[in-house]
């Protein structure tokens, strides 16, 4: 795959720097050569079995010859389940691309078979609605081949005599331009094309060029403020959650603080009877009834809301970046959707393990 799209690069340099050379050596007015040799080259990158070469060639109404482009080849056109050639000559005349190319179906060869008359031919001419409709800033010879091969796919142009009608219909002679004879009268001046673009052409092409650029960057603009809708939108997502989970640290900033009174009671009770007992005799029951096992519940509850308030310290750091520009958005996305897990589970196990302690509490 490598190599082949080497090959094809090399390819289309080649032909794009032998169309360009060839418009230049013609006789093309000196503004349009490099449209001329783009358009040559796209139609011989597109199709390989014609080929150009230079010609020089008598125009009506012109005292002398012209050295122009001509391109000649064939092209199969499927008619049914037949493949049809096409033998095509192409002529671009001085006036390209203004003027529309001049193009002939050229005859096979063989010697049984005749150019019949066609809805699309004057003699040899091709008189397709795209050559007729010929706009220098939108038609291309790419697109024109394509027309031609599009109109003679329901009827061959081609008829073998033994199977042409015993009283045809004349053939209509093709059109050719005798050389001028200097004798007789002396034909109009050739027209020279003007060495400047034409002005409506020029307007057209700069309003198409600023209307695509403004259209590149008006798209640029709308895809650029989508993204910042977006990153606003995930801020206002995470800042919710960080304000909720901020709501339910308070909630039990709170119960810990009615816990830690309750047990402080606790405590007093018993110093207060520890303080009662003093100078009786310790035996197993009266010591039994002051030791008590470690409290797991509570245990594991603080253990639990430490990480939490710790995970809150660690956002409140990573937010206080952003605002800083120490960190990327991005990154302060990524640190709150992990360190939003760790919050959720430690909030989740600690939730459930006060449900089984209530339980526990309600069956004992």
């Amino acid at each position: 795959i490598t190599y082949y799209k080497m090959a094809e690069s090399k390819f289309w340099t080649d032909m794009y720097g032998f169309s360009c050379a060839l418009a230049k050596s013609s006789q093309y007015d000196p503004a349009y050569q490099g449209k001329v040799g783009e358009q040559l080259a796209y139609f011989l990158y597109e199709y390989r079995v014609y080929k150009a070469q230079q010609e020089n060639m008598f125009l009506p109404g012109s005292a002398g010859s012209y050295k122009l482009i001509t391109i000649n080849g064939y092209h199969e056109s499927t008619l049914g389940s037949y493949k049809i050639p096409l033998f095509i000559k192409i002529v671009l005349p001085v006036g390209f691309p203004i003027k529309p190319p001049y193009a002939t179906l050229v005859p096979t060869g063989k010697p049984n078979e005749v150019i019949q008359p066609h809805d699309y031919l004057a003699g040899n001419e091709l008189r397709i609605p795209y050559l007729i409709s010929w706009n220098a800033s939108t038609s291309n010879l790419k697109d024109m081949m394509k027309e031609i091969i599009t109109a003679f796919s329901y009827r061959h142009p081609y008829i073998s005599i033994s199977n042409y009608p015993s009283t045809p219909r004349p053939l209509p002679r093709p059109v050719v331009y005798p050389a001028p004879d200097p004798k007789k009268d002396l034909p109009p001046a050739p027209i020279i094309p003007s060495k400047t673009p034409d002005r409506a052409f020029l307007i057209e092409r700069i309003k198409t060029l600023v209307k695509e650029k403004n259209g590149a960057y008006i798209n640029e603009v709308k895809k650029t403020i989508s993204n910042m809708q977006r990153a606003e939108e995930m801020l206002n997502k995470s800042e919710n959650t960080l304000n909720a989970g901020k709501a339910r640290i308070q909630e039990k900033r709170n119960e810990i603080k009615k816990t830690t009174q309750e047990v402080e009671k606790i405590r007093d009770a018993v110093q207060l009877e520890i303080e009662k007992s003093e100078g009786t005799t310790m035996t197993v029951d009266n010591v039994i009834s002051y030791i008590k096992a470690g409290d797991i519940f509570q245990d594991k509850w603080v253990y639990l809301e430490s990480k939490r308030h710790a995970i809150e310290d660690c956002l409140q750091i990573a937010k206080k970046a952003l605002e800083e520009g120490t960190i990327k958005l991005q990154e302060y996305l990524e640190i709150t959707r992990k360190m939003a897990a760790k919050q959720f589970m430690y909030i989740y196990r600690k939730d459930k393990m006060e449900r089984e302690h209530k339980k526990h509490l309600l069956t004992l």
